[in-house]
Order: C-alpha cells, then sequence, then structure tokens
C-alpha cells in the first residue's frame, strides 16, 4: 500500500482501513491473511473514525465533504446512510456549490488533480477573478472535506473561483 492510512480496526480476520487517495479518504477492507484492498464505498468525501460490528458487517464512520461538515454514517449490505444530523438545518440555508475535481497532464505526463470551487450565487455569464490556493508543499493535499482552518467556500465567498492544485509529491497519490 503506497498510501497513507488514517486509521484502522480489525474485526472478523478483516481490516477496514480509512485510506488517503487522490484527494478523498476512501475506506478500504483487507483480509489479515492478505490480498487485495477492497473499496467499500465509492463516494468521495473524507471517512475517518472507523468501527464495527464484531462480524465487520457493519461499519460507523465519520464522514464529510467540502460542503458537510463530518457525520456519523452506518455501512452496511452495500449502502450508506447518515446517523447524525446535526447541521441539516444550517446547511439548507447556505448556497455551496459543489466542488468540482479537474484533472489535467503536466508536460512530464503525470496526471495532476486539482479541485475548482466557484463562490455563492455564481453567475455563468460573469467573469470572476482566480484565487489560486497553493499548500505547503509534498507533505499535504486538498482533500474533498470540510475545512474549519481552509475552508474552500469561505475563500471564495468575497467573489472568487478558486484553483486547489495538488502538485507532485502530494500526499494520496502513492
Amino acid at each position: 500500500l503506497d498510501r497513507p492510512v488514517n486509521g484502522y480496526t480489525i474485526k472478523n480476520n478483516t481490516i477496514l482501513l480509512s485510506v488517503e487517495d487522490q484527494g478523498n479518504d476512501k475506506l478500504f477492507s483487507l483480509p489479515v491473511a492478505g490480498g487485495a484492498l477492497q473499496a467499500i464505498t465509492n463516494m468521495r468525501g473524507s471517512f475517518n473514525s472507523v468501527s464495527a460490528s464484531a462480524d465487520a458487517g457493519t461499519i460507523i464512520s465519520s464522514y464529510e465533504n467540502a460542503v458537510m461538515p463530518a457525520v456519523l454514517v452506518k455501512i452496511a449490505n452495500g449502502s450508506t446512510s447518515t446517523l447524525t444530523h446535526f447541521n441539516d438545518e444550517k446547511l439548507k440555508i447556505l448556497d455551496l456549490p459543489a466542488v468540482e475535481e479537474r484533472w489535467f497532464t503536466s508536460s512530464r505526463g503525470k496526471k495532476i488533480r486539482s479541485l475548482l470551487v466557484r463562490p455563492a450565487g455564481f453567475d455563468s455569464t460573469k467573469k470572476y477573478p482566480l484565487f489560486v490556493v497553493m499548500h505547503g508543499g509534498p507533505a499535504g493535499a486538498w482533500k474533498e472535506n470540510w475545512g474549519y482552518r481552509w475552508n474552500q467556500h469561505l475563500l471564495a465567498a468575497p467573489g472568487y473561483v478558486l484553483l486547489m492544485t495538488d502538485y507532485t509529491g502530494s500526499t494520496g497519490y502513492g
């Protein structure tokens, strides 16, 4: 595994892991005896704080994305359901455009991922200033998560379109 592991638990001879992968914290399972990683979900966002039933059939995790602070979710039988709703009412009144994932190929042939964030009330017929936000080097990545320190939507709020690029060497790309 060439990705950072955020956390894990072992249940019923299965390792359940939260793994940073291409700007997301994804859930995977891995047999204790070895074998291939198996994706548990395909949702964009960040799963952390993994816990599971004794048979590993039900997983409880925190989950967040760029338009939703962390909630607790239950993953069972191939479906994900939200268990907590603390911020639902507050989020309903906010205009939080979905964060877009964009990929391009560098001059050296490497695929590079960026996040594009539009301000609230975005109008495609108008021009907006571009705000390029850089993270501090190879020891980090822009994730599809809710940021309290670097909140994408607050940075875009003055009327900027944000471009947040994970340059070569960012974590979660192998």
